[in-house]
């Protein structure tokens, strides 16, 4: 500071009212410190530190804003005299007589206080200059003082140092802690380098250690220097930070794990050359610890965290001398971890290889570099086509960074190779490695001089394969690559395109499009998009001559086109085509209007006798058949003209549509009111000349969107839609005829939006009459019916107007869309209407009885498909009827009513007597129970009496004849109960006794082993195996999460069941089957068996709980049972890619003794443990001889030969 800068100091602590007047006296008398003289010096900064000091005892400090000016300036003057500190200043007092320094202690007292927080930094500021100043120059204050520095941090600035820590703590703001982080710095470097410092480090290194979870302090530079500056200080505190680094590294997030890497460099390139040698120790046991760890749960985090900190220390690459030790260190264990047995080790490697590269030989020579980078490429090159799928998509993923960000760094010949691989990988087996691998190509897009390899041939003929790819997710990598392909060439020449056309057509998009869900359909909209509305289309008449040609390619994609517009197509610019669109339209008729009239003249026909196209007379007039032989000539051109009517009509349909909520802000009502007017006015021309066909179906979608009031006056359009939806064909789906269900829907949609949805029930409700009546179960019959009574009752059945199945579909059609399902309980009418059908479908009840009883199909109308449907839509209606007002009482008071009637009416004695057909049709009707509590339970309309309930039932269905044909309902109802159950434990709401859950899941499992099931009785009373299993295991797995002990009560079921499979086959054959494979056991076990090894949860369980299991007395003292177990296991030795997790060492060990201490000595086991043909002369029974020697044995030597052949699949030694 200048002489100046001490005129300010002064100017200001001269204007402070609270500075005591001797203090201003003497530096009235003095320009400059140099001018006082020892005595003025010491009198000086002994006033000022009395007042600090005597200030500090003032209440409300902070208050005092003359005060706290005071004390600013005169932190500015110590900060003045540290600054120009020398020794003529410093030297005149020892340091205990040193006010000034005093002074600085008194001021740290203010970190505690509510002072402002520049000031307080102000202060730390103050501090660690003063401390750099000591260190720097430790002779000024006493020739023995160098030797105290450690102790006169610990002592003097404990104060500074903790406010330093407790604010690095709580700081939130980067800038906030960069100044705080450097004022650390700046102690902890001095530190550092002082030669006695264990004091200071035993203060600074626990703290630091608290701050090695916090993300902001070290994402800033200091902050890592200050880390690496302390635990470098020693190797035994480098080896306490790299423990703490191997700690965290399990739960850190990934710009922890990167900060770290830091810190590894600051701290080598920083440190000693003794120092250095124990880092590269320390980085090689990440490296070789990351190259082991497992890629599931807290071990697969740990492994992203370490690879990213590997990463980070990768960067620094550029140091030619850390290059060679990041190359000394990876490649040893690299080269040997790359062909480890294990597959998880050699993805590892890959992983950490891809990182890594090009890992260099700097300084060697280009020749021994060359073959050290061609080395990495061929293993990348071989690990393409390893065994194990994860490795493979390692190795892609690998390869392809490596050739996107090293492209140079590879051999013509090289690149070669790889595409050869990548073209044979297209056709990969499992899906990953296809997705993958098209996310790889994206990748390798980025690299220029890679586009020319995506042009061969053989490569575009595989990649257009892969639209067709069975899996979505390769799909969805396909359409990124088309999109990517898009990108580059728009910054391409022409010359060195690629062109996705060449890929894929328009027509192979537009076949994509229709078929694929949203996410799909939204990328290939924004693949095509530009080409129909954009800078690169001329003008609106190219528009639409490629929204015509579209449309003719696949009018469901058309569709989809437009509803998936929304990101290119803004609500202003929506509005403006819809306009254009319907005044083309409406050109275009008028057009053919005027065509028409001038036809009539030309043959003397008055225009009001003209039909229109769709409906034109057979007359014989010969004007009319000249006139008829003219449209035929013309017959593509009308087909065209049709198809582009129902293109804008669709395209203005779904354009209203996408934007319906824009269209309901009241600034946007005119723009509304205009498009509805000129749409009406269009509709009205449509439905004249167009009573049927394509173009009369998108115009009534569209119509569905406007006002009834403005069409009825001008078109009948709602009596012409009743009237066509009443002469559907008895049953559509066996109609001669296809029907088109997306008409029906359009004509169903759009009576519901114009409030008629109600007329549709009430003529369908007249099938369903006509239909009861053959069974006298008409409206008639129903006195309490609150059907009204206004209707015409038939009294004799025509075949052609009662449609019940028909009538089935249509009332489906209303409740399988939401919005038209709204319409049902939106008014009065609608709800007395929806609820009148409710009660009406009551005797559908009485028909399900009378069918069953007598073991018959009831009539040609009420067959078993319509009773199941009928049933099925009075359970929809009630939950519907009621859900609408949230009356779930009464919901849960009618579904029991329907448990009770199931159990006292359906599950009769002598079901195992009736027909096939009729118990097929009773275990419909109950499936259909099950599907409404599952839907029930999802839209929480249950309680905990309801639940009870339903699984009660549920034991009782399993105790009936019918039990096994409803697994795989009930066990889906019960998982999704079980999940409400979790839902209410998590909440404390759960009430329900569990274990009666659990019961019936045992029962379930158990119902397996109580009939023989081979593959095709299991698909006709079970149904799909896989389905079966994907309901099973969710269900154990959310008894899992719910009790611990309920879980290990069902698993003891599942083990005991395949034990009894196994053992009833044993039984019936006398004889053990030594299966290899799992499908060659009994098919129920195996089942069962698949379950337990394909979840980790449940292989984890069994291999921690198999030796409790199997020493149950169960199987001591069965020895059938016994032999079960041993088969079981023998079948386990060979699935050894699915119980790498399960330890079956200590179970063969234990049934071997188990064997051997059995206490019966020889059991010929056709005599005393068959159950089957026991009176059956059999002579000797199979298993007494051993298929291991000629030798008749009992059982114990059959079991002992199957161990000790488990033994050596296993490797294991039994001893006796």
């Amino acid at each position: 500071m200048s002489e100046k800068s001490f005129k300010t100091v002064k100017a200001k602590l001269l204007e402070c009212n609270k500075l005591p007047e001797p203090i201003k006296e003497i530096l009235k008398n003095n320009n400059s410190l140099k001018d006082l003289d020892e005595n003025n010096f010491n009198q000086l900064w002994v006033l000022i530190h009395d007042f600090v000091k005597e200030m500090t005892q003032v209440e409300n400090i902070t208050q005092d804003a003359e005060l706290l000016l005071c004390y600013q300036c005169i932190l500015d003057l110590v900060n003045y005299t540290i600054t120009c500190a020398d020794e003529d200043i410093l030297s005149v007092c020892e340091r205990e007589h040193n006010y000034l320094y005093k002074t600085i202690l008194v001021f740290q007292t203010f970190y505690s206080t509510n002072l402002k927080y520049k000031f307080k930094i102000d202060i730390v500021k103050m501090c660690c200059s003063f401390w750099q100043f000591v260190t720097s120059s430790p002779t000024q204050i006493g020739s023995d003082n160098s030797i105290n520095l450690d102790s006169i941090l610990t002592q003097n600035f404990v104060f500074t140092l903790n406010y330093i820590f407790d604010t690095i703590k709580v700081t939130t703001k980067k800038m906030d802690m960069k100044v705080v982080s450097t004022l650390l710095w700046e102690f902890c470097k001095i530190v550092s380098t002082l030669p006695s410092n264990i004091n200071g480090l035993n203060f600074i290194v626990p703290n630091l250690k608290n701050l090695m979870k916090c993300t902001l302090f070290l994402e800033t530079e200091t902050g890592k220097l200050t880390i690496a500056d302390i635990f470098t200080c020693s190797q035994q505190l480098f080896h306490i930070f790299h423990q703490i680094i191997k700690q965290i590294l399990t739960k850190a997030n990934k710009s922890l794990a990167a900060a770290y890497g830091e810190i590894y460099f600051m701290a080598w390139i920083n440190s000693n050359s003794s120092i250095r040698e124990v880092i590269e120790e320390k980085i090689f046991d990440l490296i070789s610890k990351t190259l082991t760890l497992q890629r599931i749960g807290l071990s697969f985090n740990t492994y992203r965290n370490a690879l990213t900190l590997l990463q980070s220390l990768q960067n620094h690459r550029k140091h030619l001398m850390f290059s060679k030790v990041i190359t000394k260190l990876y490649t040893p264990v690299i080269w040997r971890q790359l062909t480890s047995e294990f597959s998880v080790v050699r993805c590892n490697a890959t992983d950490i290889l891809a990182r890594a590269y090009p890992l260099e030989k700097r300084g060697e020579g280009r020749e021994v570099s060359s073959r050290f980078l061609i080395k990495q490429q061929n293993a990348f090159l071989d690990l393409l086509v390893d065994a194990c799928p994860q490795v493979r998509i390692t190795a892609i993923k690998g390869i392809c960074s490596c050739m996107r960000y090293f492209w140079n760094s590879f051999e013509d010949e090289q690149i070669l190779e790889s595409f050869k691989v990548f073209i044979r990988l297209i056709d990969e087996s499992v899906f990953e490695v296809r997705r993958v691998l098209l996310y790889g190509f994206c990748q390798l897009l980025d690299e220029f001089k890679s586009h020319s390899y995506f042009k061969n041939p053989f490569l575009i003929t595989k990649l257009k394969n892969t639209f067709y790819d069975e899996n979505e997710k390769v799909r969805r990598a396909f359409i990124h690559l088309l999109l990517k392909i898009k990108k580059v060439d728009s910054h391409s020449d022409t010359s060195d395109k690629i062109n996705f056309t060449k890929i894929v057509d328009l027509r192979n998009i537009a076949s994509a499009l229709a078929r694929e869900d949203k996410q799909n359909g939204l990328l290939l909209v924004d693949l095509i998009f530009d080409n129909f509305i954009g800078d690169k289309v001329a003008d609106k008449h190219t528009t639409l001559r490629r929204f015509y040609t579209f449309y003719k390619i696949n009018p469901n994609a058309f569709r989809k086109l437009i509803i998936y517009s929304e990101k290119h197509l803004d609500f202003n610019s929506a509005c403006k085509l819809i306009l254009s669109l319907i005044k083309t339209v409406y050109s275009a008729l008028k057009k053919k209007e005027e065509r028409l009239k001038n036809i009539d003249k030309e043959n003397d026909v008055p225009p009001k006798r003209r039909k229109s196209n769709d409906d034109s007379d057979s007359d014989n007039d010969s004007n009319n058949s000249s006139c008829s032989s003219t449209v035929s000539n013309n017959e593509e051109e009308e087909q065209n003209e049709h198809n582009n009517i129902c293109c804008i009509l669709d395209c203005v349909n779904c354009l209203m549509i996408l934007h319906r909520n824009e269209f309901k802000n009241e600034e946007n009502h005119q723009q509304i009111k205009d498009i509805q007017d000129s749409s009406i006015t269009c509709l009205i021309k449509i439905f004249k000349f167009y009573k049927e066909g394509d173009a009369y179906y998108s115009a009534m979608s569209l119509a569905s969107l406007m006002p009834l009031s403005k069409l009825t006056p001008h078109v009948s359009i709602t009596s012409t839609a009743l009237s066509t939806l009443k002469q559907l064909p008895y049953d559509i789906n066996q109609a001669e005829e296809e029907i088109d269900m997306r008409k029906v829907d359009c004509l169903v949609y759009a009576l519901c939006m114009w409030k008629r949805g109600y007329e549709i029930l009430q003529f369908v409700n007249v099938w369903f009459d006509e239909a009861f009546k053959t069974l006298n179960l008409n409206e008639t019959q129903y006195p309490d019916s609150k059907i009204s009574r206004g209707k015409k009752v038939r009294f004799q059945i025509n075949f052609d107007e009662c449609k019940p199945m028909t009538g089935i579909l249509l009332i489906n059609s209303i409740l399988t869309n939401l919005q038209t399902q709204k319409t049902l309980t939106d008014s009065d009418v609608n709800k007395k209407n929806t609820y009148d059908l409710f009660l009406y479908l009551h005797r559908v009840k009485t028909a399900i009885e009378n069918r069953i009883s007598s073991d018959n199909v009831l009539s040609n109308l009420l067959t078993d498909d319509v009773l199941i449907e009928l049933f099925l839509l009075h359970n929809r209606l009630h939950i519907i009827y009621h859900s609408q007002k949230k009356d779930i009482d009464e919901i849960i008071k009618y579904q029991t009513s329907i448990l009770d009637w199931v159990s006292n009416n359906l599950l009769i004695s002598d079901l195992h007597h009736k027909d096939e057909a009729t118990i097929k049709f009773t275990v419909k009707i109950i499936e259909i129970v099950n599907k409404m509590t599952l839907n029930m339970c999802l839209m929480a309309f249950v309680n905990a009496i309801y639940l009870d309930d339903y699984i009660t039932f549920c034991a009782t269905v399993l105790h009936n004849y019918i039990g096994p044909w409803l697994l795989t309902t009930m066990i889906a109802t019960l998982a999704h109960i079980s999940k409400y159950f979790n839902y209410q434990k998590y909440v404390g709401n759960l009430s329900n006794d569990t274990s009666i859950l659990t019961n019936c899941v045992c029962s379930i499992i158990s119902v397996l082993s109580e009939s023989k099931f081979n593959a095709d009785r299991f698909i006709s009373v079970i149904g799909d195996p896989k389905i079966f299993r994907n309901n099973l295991i969710t269900q154990i797995l959310e008894i899992y999460k719910m009790n611990t002990v309920e879980f290990n009560q069902v698993f003891m079921t599942l083990i005991e069941t395949i034990m009894n499979i196994i053992a009833n086959q044993i039984r019936e054959i006398d004889e053990i089957d030594l299966n290899e494979q799992l499908t060659e056991m009994p098919f129920a076990s195996y089942q069962l068996s698949a379950l337990v090894l394909s979840n980790a949860k449940l292989r984890k369980h069994f291999s921690s709980n198999a030796v409790a299991i199997f020493s149950s007395n169960v199987f001591k003292n069965d020895c059938v049972l016994l032999l079960s177990a041993i088969s079981f296991v023998y079948t386990l030795s060979f699935q050894l890619s699915k119980t790498i997790t399960i330890d079956l060492e200590p179970v063969v060990k234990l049934l071997y003794k188990t064997l051997m201490e059995h206490n019966i000595t020889r059991t010929p086991l056709g005599d005393n443990c068959t159950i089957n043909n026991t009176n059956a002369d059999r002579g000797v029974s199979i298993l007494e001889t051993s298929n291991f020697s000629n030798e008749v044995t009992n059982f114990k030597q059959k079991g002992r030969n199957v161990l000790i052949a488990t033994a050596k699949q296993l490797h294991v030694t039994l001893s006796e």
